[in-house]
């Protein structure tokens, strides 16, 4: 006899509703899939605070979309790449990003 989670379902439902609340953009794969996703962008300084550079990274269900290294994605009409598998845990996936030229 297989084990079935009985929440399964309801879990899934609750976590792509909370998704959709916590979703800031829209992301557009190069194969012109969408999905919402959360786009967090922290400025950092480098080089004694010389410079600055941006750490991007983005959350999204792995229900609404999967990433791997070497994906292009567009956000809010800038261009960027994804460096190293996505860390997933459970239902979701957080990728790093970085700017694509």
């Amino acid at each position: 006899m297989a084990l079935v989670a009985p929440f399964a379902d309801i879990e899934s439902s609750i976590a792509t509703d909370t998704m959709a609340m916590l979703a800031n953009v829209v992301v557009t794969k190069a194969s012109g899939a969408q999905f919402l996703a959360e786009f967090d962008a922290i400025d950092r300084d480098v080089f004694d605070g010389i410079a600055q550079v941006g750490d991007y990274t983005l959350r999204y269900l792995l229900t609404d979309a999967t990433l791997a290294v070497g994906d292009v994605v567009t956000i809010n009409g800038q261009a960027y790449r994804v460096p190293a598998d996505p860390d997933r845990v459970g239902h979701e996936a957080v990728a790093r990003l970085v700017e694509h030229a």
